[in-house]
């Protein structure tokens, strides 16, 4: 795990989301945003994990 936080952050280390977040609506909002993408992976994975089993 510590591998993948330290590849992760040269990958990443010029712009962290929470960084360009000014308030709670605004987090909220981009949360909002994501909620699809986010659900559309945890749905894929079960399908696979279904599928492993």
């Amino acid at each position: 795990m510590r591998e993948f936080l330290k590849n992760r952050s040269d990958y990443f280390s010029h712009s962290n989301l929470l960084d360009e977040i000014e308030d709670v609506d605004e987090l909220f909002d981009k949360l909002e945003e994501i909620t699809r993408y986010i659900g559309s992976v945890i749905i894929e994975f079960n399908a696979l994990e279904s599928t492993i089993e």
